[in-house]
């Protein structure tokens, strides 16, 4: 699984500004509990994602996903650039440069240059 952090930032930054949560809809109980609705609004949609079932854990995974994935961006970034580091770096030993090496490739698809300064 390669991660496109400018995509996933672009889509973050392109959804209704958070934050988001569980809230009370009539006839389901609250997200964290055995159902429940996420409410997003703006200034011109309300959307709202209503669940029924035991437990109710993909509304609270959708109402926090606007306050989690920026902040994964964030630290995969720099994750990455530390990496970068690590994969070149010849005073750290060979089996972390390629630990390194590898997540890079796996995670972000870098193959090019890696290992070299």
């Amino acid at each position: 699984m390669t991660l496109n952090l400018d995509e996933i930032s672009e889509r973050a930054e392109k959804a209704t500004p958070g934050p988001w949560n569980g809230y009370d809809w009539p006839g389901f109980p609250r997200a964290d509990e055995a159902g429940g609705c996420v409410r997003i609004e703006s200034k011109t949609t309300i959307t709202a994602f209503c669940f029924s079932g035991e437990p109710n854990h993909d509304a609270l995974f959708i109402a926090h996903a606007r306050q989690d994935i920026p902040a994964l961006v964030a630290f995969a970034r720099d994750a990455k650039q530390a990496l970068r580091l690590v994969a070149i770096d010849d005073s750290i030993n060979k089996t972390m440069r390629e630990i390194a090496q590898d997540c890079l490739s796996t995670y972000f698809g870098e193959t090019q240059g890696i290992g070299e300064k």
